[in-house]
């Protein structure tokens, strides 16, 4: 198990040093391999780009792997990425409290009128559950 307090490891992270080094191919050679172009080989290695279902079935079949293998890593990671971003997100002010609380009065006013606020109404009732929770 992993500590909370830690990101997982980018799946091109464990691409590069679990498979690419180990076994001498460069990220030219992959991507001439797979069919993939080496600048997006280049930005999974780095990080900068994720794992998607076609390059994760690519992956395992160059590497005798699964493609779940591959997404697993991608969803812990960004799932616990996402978590930690959200905990860092301020809370909304008591001070707009008021403010949030007259504009869903006159929301209410206009209840399912399939208007543009029903989405509105609809996340700002998930939000009051969340707070409650």
């Amino acid at each position: 198990m992993l500590p909370e307090n830690r990101i997982p490891t980018h799946p091109g992270e464990i691409l590069d040093k679990r498979y690419l080094r180990p076994l001498g191919l460069s990220l030219a050679e992959l991507a001439e391999r797979v069919g993939i172009p080496e600048p997006s080989i280049h930005e999974i290695v780095s990080g900068q780009r994720g794992v998607t279902p076609e390059t994760a079935r690519l992956l395992s079949k160059e590497f005798d792997t699964t493609a779940q293998f591959w997404l697993n890593l991608q969803a812990t990671h960004d799932s616990t990425l996402m978590r930690s971003e959200m905990a860092e997100r301020p809370a909304i002010p008591e001070s707009h409290r008021g403010e949030i609380d007259r504009r869903l009065v006159d929301l209410e006013a206009h209840p399912g009128d399939g208007s543009p606020w029903e989405e509105v109404r609809a996340r700002l009732a998930r939000l009051d559950r969340k707070k409650i929770d």
